[in-house]
């Protein structure tokens, strides 16, 4: 660790990884709070056209459950398999979303890495040189 190419590739990739850190988590962030708006307002857009219209089936009396014999001892209503129900596409698409900027920013932490590592050994080469004469 006494050699000073080490040294500047370990500044190099410490401030390219905090860059790359910050930038991710900001992007996330943003990408995450603005698709929240977005879907929250569509959601307001789509309660306000179905405000003045009944639903389906609001005027029937309630009919019979039918029997089914794979319901027998559950609780009224679940059914197999017990679980939680998969997501909805909005948070796939963030979980996508996610993946990629992380995947993202590990690609620009070994670009950085790379490159550091190039430009340390370019500035140490010449003073590697003196230190030998």
């Amino acid at each position: 660790m006494n050699r000073i190419w080490v040294r500047l590739t370990v500044a190099f990739l410490s401030v390219a990884l905090v860059t790359v850190i910050i930038v991710a988590v900001l992007a996330g962030w943003s990408a995450g709070d603005q698709f929240h708006i977005y879907v929250t307002e569509r959601n307001q857009a789509l309660a306000t056209a179905l405000a003045g219209t009944p639903f389906p089936g609001q005027n029937r009396p309630p009919a019979a459950m039918p029997f089914d014999p794979m319901n027998i001892n559950r609780p009224h209503g679940q059914r197999f398999p017990p679980g939680a129900p998969p997501p909805s596409p909005e948070d796939r698409f963030l979980n996508r979303l996610y993946v990629t900027l992380i995947i993202a920013a590990l690609a620009a932490g070994g670009i950085g890495a790379v490159i550091g590592l190039g430009i340390s050994r370019t500035i140490a080469a010449p003073l590697a040189g003196l230190a030998s004469a």
